[in-house]
């Protein structure tokens, strides 16, 4: 697929938090062959780390966070409106998700919302 960018998923990083945040920067330009809206996911992934979002996850936690994340700012109008509702789901467990730390959880997704809500 000549143009499009390669990224591979780490099936089991040393560090969830780095590479949840790596997620967050190079998925989009490889799902979609843009890499218009990188600096957007640089910026997101920064202040994400400044917040230790993904720090203490387990990497299933970390990367399926993340993974929404990215999907949410990428495909929403409502991305921080839905980041905050996702928080709250996850945090009482109705999402459907089999987190491991639901407060983590919540704590990034709430952090996602309040960066791409500024």
């Amino acid at each position: 697929m000549d143009g499009f960018a390669t990224y591979v998923v780490p099936d089991d990083p040393a560090d969830p938090h780095a590479a949840a945040l790596e997620l967050i920067v190079r998925l989009p330009e490889a799902i979609t062959g843009d890499a218009a809206a990188r600096g957007l996911f640089q910026y997101l992934a920064a202040m994400l780390d400044a917040e230790n979002a993904f720090t203490g996850m387990s990497w299933h936690d970390a990367k399926n966070a993340a993974t929404a994340i990215m999907a949410d700012v990428l495909g929403r109008d409502d991305d921080a409106d839905f980041l905050r509702a996702r928080a709250e789901r996850a945090e009482n467990r109705s999402d459907g998700m089999l987190w491991n730390d639901t407060a983590r959880i919540a704590r990034a997704f709430s952090i996602a919302a309040m960066v791409v809500g500024s």
